[in-house]
């Protein structure tokens, strides 16, 4: 896993200042499998392919995962998926094989986002946080506690060296 690491390090450095997203497949020995690029907003990853084990890709507007971003893990056989930002690296796992379809994980999902929605607007509206700070933490604030509340999810965030 060593290689891996190093690969890893070595990608994210690469390609965390990219103004368009951009994936890359790796094996378990840091191999890279793929590259693909995106735009501003979304690019494409191929979670099927023999020997895949990690996918990292960037995200420009500094933020963690998004929706599409867990809906494609949890749906697929991958073991890892990262996103680097200038600032953090951002890691889910699907730590048990569960069978939901994407449609009952986006509901799961959606049922925290609208309680982190709730708990940011009154922080918004007395001045405690801006909307950009709000709309930076967001994504974050719902992976920590989607955490929480399913048993089958592993969220981290770890400051870039």
């Amino acid at each position: 896993m060593q290689g891996l690491q190093k690969a890893l390090n070595r990608v994210e450095n690469e390609i965390v200042g990219n103004p368009y997203e951009t994936a890359v497949g790796l094996t378990k020995r840091g191999e890279v499998l793929y590259v693909r690029k995106g735009d501003k907003t979304s690019t494409t990853f191929i979670s099927g392919r023999k020997f895949l084990h990690t996918v990292t890709h960037n995200h420009p507007g500094n933020c963690s995962f998004s929706l599409n971003d867990i809906l494609a893990i949890s749906t697929s056989n991958l073991p890892e998926l990262r996103v680097a930002t200038k600032d953090h690296v951002y890691s889910a796992k699907i730590t048990k094989k569960i069978s939901l379809d994407k449609e009952t994980v986006k509901e799961l999902v959606l049922d925290v986002d609208f309680c982190v929605r709730l708990d940011f607007v009154p922080l918004i509206n007395n001045g405690t946080m801006t909307m950009e700070e709000a709309n930076k933490k967001h994504w974050h604030e719902v992976w920590t506690r989607f955490t929480k509340k399913v048993n089958w999810f592993s969220y981290k965030r770890t400051k870039r060296q």
